[in-house]
């Protein structure tokens, strides 16, 4: 079995336990996976992510979103890893999401349903480095289509959607000035442009504002009223 262990994240106690039993239970699975908790620099939670439930052949599901969220998360089989290839050292920041697409072509995956990771957001880290994360994750996405079935290269349009929904909300929480506000706007139009129903009354509203408040306002100021912008814009989309 292999792991990777990133220095930011914590893992719960039987994690590698109970992620092994997973796979010693379904020697077709290529690699184990569990849901995941977001905290931040002083380990305190942000939020849980939704619990995902897919097992088995589930290489449509990773195609259209990287649902696994960091590499420190899945428990991999090492025999499986070295059959294809390993990493792609030429992508940078998404080579995980890369490798366990190419997994989940040949094999088998297994959810072990409990919240085993705490993956920590830290402002100025290596994840919020977005310009690159785009370039790694829209650099799988092409590699990936590339092979993918004609009958799947609908859903390239929901990666590309999904991965700048998620770029957008990043920058977003960076707060680091007018310019970070103007990439996230880029990004929603891209998120918008590839996929627009993705985004429902509520979080758009949310990402406006959002942008609106990091662009026109002066730093400071923006970081004290965008916890106050975002309640209300919760209540003019309900």
């Amino acid at each position: 079995m292999s792991f990777i262990l990133d220095h930011d994240d914590l893992w719960h106690e039987r994690k590698l336990e109970e992620q092994w039993l997973a796979l010693q239970d379904n020697p077709q699975a290529g690699f184990a996976y569990s849901w995941l908790e977001t905290i931040d620099e002083t380990g305190a939670s942000i939020r849980f992510y939704p619990k995902i439930w897919h097992s088995g052949r589930i290489y449509k599901k990773l195609l259209a979103q990287s649902f696994i969220h960091t590499a420190s998360n899945p428990l991999l089989r090492r025999e499986a890893v070295i059959t294809i290839g390993g990493f792609d050292e030429e992508i940078y920041g998404a080579d995980d999401w890369d490798l366990l697409i190419r997994l989940s072509e040949k094999y088998d995956v297994i959810l072990s349903p409990n919240y085993h990771i705490r993956y920590r957001i830290v402002k100025g880290s290596g994840s919020a480095n977005v310009t690159k994360l785009e370039q790694g994750a829209t650099q799988v996405i092409e590699k990936a289509f590339r092979s993918a079935p004609k009958e799947l290269q609908p859903i390239k349009a929901v990666a590309l959607g999904r991965v700048y929904q998620y770029l957008c909300f990043r920058t977003l929480e960076e707060m680091a000035g007018r310019q970070s506000g103007l990439a996230a706007w880029r990004y929603l139009f891209l998120s918008r442009h590839h996929h627009a129903s993705l985004w429902g009354r509520a979080p758009l509203s949310k990402a406006l504002f959002k942008i609106v408040a990091v662009v026109v306002l002066p730093q400071f100021l923006a970081q004290s009223l965008v916890p106050w912008l975002v309640a209300r814009s919760r209540g003019v989309a309900n």
